[in-house]
């Protein structure tokens, strides 16, 4: 973006005394004349100087550089601010229990530490509009929900925002990433089915058909709980990724004739609770009964319990909460300044019968 060039450029000029506190800086004719840039781009430049608590624009008069005790108030009330960007929009996103709780972790550290959280939601409009808004409200720092686009990603850098992300996970990218212990989660799983003495075990994750690929959380789990298997001697472990996207239906029909034609195997993991709920609906089905006494591990941080005929579904938890909480944690350090490199901060796993 051309305004953020022109607003570096003007704003190392401030810090190195080229434009003096109490001084102005040049107008809006002399800058389209020296950057050779539009009017848009001036205005949107000067703005962000303004918003950052550089200047203060005086009508009539012209814009002024502001003085280190003005510069420090300005920055201190910057600093209040913390954005939580999320997919689509808040009063959607409020229905979903991992959101929920995440949103709830953050704004409770948010809330100790003295800040104000906003959430941003992309709703329908592009990153374009987005940053803009967060420009507009004097963002200091972003906690990105579940999320990646790289046109945020660049925008926020340019702008010079610091970003963590949420229950998110890509090892390629360097930015702070706060995500489960998936290597934990996998191996307890297997561990647990172990001690119950199953020895086949089938693994339930989502393909993301759009995207073309596994769940990034699902795959995970399911590589540790192989390895795991392999290390317990679990020879026959079968790992099936399905589709949500071609509705319950269709999902409950694969999984059945995955089940049907593995009717030996007695352990199940279920990578979400959509799978352990018609894993459930397909046992408890007529033709199906309980008397290989099978178990099921669910990965999930779900307050109600599961059963399957009379046997509890065991869950290994996490805390979103947590997740929501060390996200804004690590933020928050980062927006204290000195040295830093990002990443991974893992959430641990626990067995919960």
């Amino acid at each position: 973006m051309k305004y953020i060039s022109l607003f570096n450029t003007l704003k190392a000029e401030i810090s190195n005394g080229t434009f003096p506190s109490g001084t102005h800086i040049p107008h809006t004719a002399e800058l389209l004349k020296q950057y050779h840039v539009s009017l848009t781009t001036v205005v949107k430049a000067v703005k962000l100087l303004e918003k950052q608590g550089l200047v203060k624009r005086i009508k009539s008069k012209g814009t002024f550089v502001l003085d280190e005790g003005q510069r420090n108030l300005m920055g201190y009330q910057k600093k209040e601010r913390i954005g939580l960007i999320f997919k689509g929009f808040l009063s959607s996103e409020m229905n979903t229990h991992f959101f929920v709780k995440a949103y709830q972790g953050l704004e409770n550290i948010c809330r100790e530490q003295g800040k104000r959280l906003i959430p941003l939601g992309t709703e329908e409009r592009d990153m374009a509009a987005l940053l803009q808004e967060i420009e507009n409200a004097g963002i200091s720092g972003v906690v990105i929900y579940a999320l990646y686009d790289g046109s945020l990603f660049a925008g926020l850098k340019r702008m010079g925002i610091p970003v963590v992300c949420c229950d998110f996970i890509d090892h390629t990218l360097p930015i702070d990433q706060v995500t489960t212990d998936h290597i934990r989660g996998g191996t307890l799983a297997i561990h647990q089915l172990h001690e119950l003495g199953h020895r086949k075990v089938l693994f339930f994750g989502n393909y993301q058909h759009k995207k073309r690929q596994n769940d990034r959380d699902h795959d995970y789990w399911n590589l540790a709980a192989a390895n795991e298997a392999r290390r317990q001697g679990i020879k026959q472990y079968s790992d099936h990724f399905i589709s949500f996207g071609g509705g319950e239906e269709m999902m409950k029909k694969e999984m059945r004739r995955i089940i049907e034609s593995h009717a030996d195997h007695t352990g199940f993991i279920c990578a979400s609770a959509s799978f352990a709920l018609l894993l459930k609906t397909i046992l408890e089905s007529n033709g199906l009964s309980d008397k290989l006494s099978r178990d099921t591990i669910l990965f999930s941080d779900l307050d109600e319990p599961i059963t399957i005929f009379d046997r509890k579904v065991i869950q290994c938890r996490w805390d979103t909460r947590d997740m929501g909480r060390v996200s804004g944690e690590v933020l928050l350090n980062i927006l204290k300044g000195g040295p830093h490199h990002p990443g991974m901060h893992y959430i641990p796993m626990e067995i919960r019968s």
